[in-house]
């Protein structure tokens, strides 16, 4: 197991092994399910104003701004990612 320090948090990489069964835990099934146009609206609208885009630019305003026209975007390149689990080649990429 690798742990990750960053103040007072600890990360951990997840691997097959490390996952906790949830079998029994209707709450956990959901884990599983589709991401949501409305999941995805709410992630959006908890981003916080002011704070330091990430490598894209991008800053919760413009996120905001443009939350009509991307959530439906944003809901199928997540549950493309989750389907497959797999990042698109260029996510990530600064070229």
């Amino acid at each position: 197991m690798t742990y990750f320090k960053k103040s007072n948090f600890r990360y951990h990489r997840w691997n097959h092994e490390t996952v906790p069964d949830t079998d029994g835990d209707e709450n956990a099934q959901q884990l599983n399910d589709p991401f949501s146009d409305q999941e995805i609206k709410i992630a959006i609208n908890k981003m916080k104003i002011g704070k330091s885009p990430g490598p894209d630019g991008l800053g919760a305003i413009f996120f905001r701004n443009t939350i009509t026209e991307l959530v439906p975007f944003l809901t199928n390149i997540f549950n493309s990612i989750f389907d497959s689990g797999t990042f698109p080649k260029n996510v990530g990429d600064n070229q």
